[in-house]
């Protein structure tokens, strides 16, 4: 699925939003506080004002901080 975030007439997106327009049956109860923008050099930005808890790498992510993703990179919740 491609998403298009750069001249977007919305700021963010929510993590519910991608799930659903994508069709992803995953179960996460704070997914519309995990909200994504375009950053510089187009990066995927994205910041969780909920409780679930976020993994970079190894590193466990702070809530509401934004972080930037490059291409490749993945996170997950527990």
């Amino acid at each position: 699925m491609y998403i298009k975030l750069f001249g977007k007439s919305r700021k963010s997106i929510s993590f519910d939003w991608v799930k659903d327009r994508c069709g992803i049956d995953y179960k996460l109860s704070d997914a519309d506080k995990i909200r994504f923008t375009g950053g510089k050099d187009h990066t995927l930005c994205f910041k969780n004002t909920g409780y679930a808890t976020i993994v970079k790498g190894n590193q466990i992510l702070k809530r509401e901080r934004k972080y930037s993703l490059c291409y490749g990179e993945k996170i997950v919740d527990f």
